[in-house]
């Protein structure tokens, strides 16, 4: 099929919902687009927020894709044209599986064992877990993906506090999944095959020790549980771009398709984001939705082609190809913003007028920004938000105004942690929820930071990453940056700094808060 003809389907798997675009991939125009909540998450099932325990029903991600699937191709006259079909999801989202890959909670007997579901990326119940992984892993160098930190948001630590805690479940487990990989693998219909982002930023693969870390270490760390699971993973990882396989025969026939469409390796729903936001050398993505990333690529001989400690992570080749690629950000933005409108009970977009209107002065708080932990720099999961300056003036939008705030200066201090080691970005795009719904989110981050942020006019920056990933893997384009060329949507709004709203001094406070 020509590229001026052909079609691409890119499937975001976000927090709440699924949402996918089908695109032309000449010029990356979008045709449809659909959204799909989880509804099991959305009656507030199987998580418990109070202990950071996040989990997520597979049932919900296979509904949410067939809706979405449906939503964009059915009734088309033109679904002979769809040549790929590209998937992300949040990581790290894994799940316990038996020996066939299937997630334990599809078993009658887990239905509905939340340790047997889907544990969500902002889930922090393996707090304890990722300070021991650190402490094994720093000898070895095992957590030089990971800036020098192991993250409870992460894989093994996750996987290691369900074997510790659950007994039938552990006794149970053959393997585990990343969400993105399982749902690749619904639409193949064959077995997993993961994918390199989420291996090389949430699971310690690297190829320079061989993959994985040994059995051994995780036989020293958890006993034979852990290393079994370990023994399960022998597939190398494939890289967003490149091809799994074609689509199933039974989902092609449901679809109206043809059972050669492409489907691309998982990915990420950040690092797919960074690919539909247009970053490249120069260019950061910032992705500021529930949690915060900032996105970024450099050469080698920007950074010294050292790892470097603090960020979230790092990885060769994981966003553009020939790149280093770059995560750090926060754990907790818009869910930030979200519980200060819970706590008083006002919407934001009403909190979001009056905020705009308040003047920058003594009356309104600092506050850092850890509700759900540091990421980065120097991740500290433990840490909570703080706020200063209290007073009997202080009102519901002064606190959400300082909120907003704190979530801003965490965005300046990752981009000027990466700047401080040889990962710069002159131009930083905007992408998510937030970045299109709130122009005073938008604005506090310009006058914040400093600096320009444009914001992409994509509707959905992530599953137009996937759709240009899936373009690349079906051999439509000969990499990813040739076709962010032509695929990736254009800006449409800009924020710049206001000279008379500097927020450096109370970022100088922030820091002193925060140690960094």
């Amino acid at each position: 099929m020509q590229n001026d003809d052909a079609l691409a389907v890119g499937v975001d798997f976000g927090t709440d919902s699924a949402r996918a675009l089908l695109v032309r991939t000449c010029d990356g125009a979008v045709l449809a687009s659909c959204s799909h909540p989880y509804a099991r998450w959305g009656k507030g099932l199987y998580s418990e927020a109070a202990r950071m325990r996040f989990r997520q029903h597979p049932h919900d991600y296979a509904e949410a894709l067939r809706a979405v699937l449906h939503g964009v191709l059915g009734g088309r006259n033109d679904r002979d044209r769809v040549a790929c079909i590209g998937v992300d999801a949040t990581a790290s989202t894994p799940c316990l599986t038996d020996a066939e890959g299937l997630p334990l909670s599809l078993q009658p007997a887990f239905a509905a064992e939340p340790d047997a579901m889907f544990v969500l990326w902002k889930d922090h119940t393996a707090e304890r877990e990722a300070r021991q992984i650190t402490e094994a892993a720093r000898p070895h160098g095992y957590c030089l993906n990971n800036g020098g930190v192991y993250s409870p948001e992460n894989g093994w630590a996750k996987v290691w506090h369900i074997l510790l805690t659950n007994p039938a479940v552990a006794n149970a487990a053959a393997s585990v999944v990343e969400a993105g990989d399982y749902i690749v693998s619904l639409l193949t219909g064959t077995a997993i095959t993961p994918s390199y982002c989420a291996a090389a930023y949430k699971w310690m693969w690297r190829a320079s020790w061989g993959g994985y870390p040994p059995e051994a270490f995780f036989r020293e760390l958890g006993g034979e549980r852990l290393a079994a699971i370990r023994a399960s993973l022998s597939k190398k990882p494939i890289a967003a771009s490149a091809s799994v396989g074609t689509l199933s025969r039974a989902w092609a026939e449901e679809l109206g398709l043809s059972d050669g469409v492409t489907v691309a390796g998982g990915n990420i729903d950040a690092h797919s984001g960074a690919v539909g936001a247009g970053c490249n050398k120069g260019t950061a993505a910032l992705i500021l939705g529930t949690s915060g990333c900032v996105m970024c690529v450099a050469p080698r001989e920007d950074f010294g082609g050292k790892p470097v400690t603090g960020v979230f992570g790092q990885a060769p080749d994981s966003i553009i190809a020939g790149l280093e690629g770059f995560e750090a950000g926060l754990a907790a933005f818009g869910d930030s913003h979200a519980w200060v409108g819970r706590l008083v009970s006002e919407p934001l977009a009403s909190l979001d007028r009056k905020a705009a209107a308040l003047e920058l002065d003594d009356s309104v708080p600092v506050a850092t920004d850890w509700f759900n932990g540091r990421r980065s720099p120097f991740q500290d999961p433990s840490v909570r938000a703080t706020v200063t300056g209290l007073g009997l003036g202080t009102d519901a939008v002064r606190l959400y105004f300082a909120v907003v705030e704190a979530t801003a200066f965490g965005v300046r201090a990752a981009v000027e942690h990466l700047e401080a080691n040889g990962v710069r970005a002159d131009r930083n795009v905007a992408i998510g929820g937030i970045a299109s719904k709130s122009p005073f989110v938008m604005q506090m981050l310009a006058d914040v930071m400093g600096r320009m942020i444009e914001v992409s006019s994509s509707v959905d920056a992530s599953a137009l990453g996937s759709a240009i990933n899936a373009a690349v893997a079906a051999g439509l384009y000969g990499n990813v940056a040739e076709a962010q060329k032509r695929m990736c949507a254009p800006s449409c709004a800009t924020y710049t700094p206001r000279p008379n709203r500097s927020h450096n001094a109370r970022y100088a406070l922030y820091k002193r808060l925060s140690g960094i």
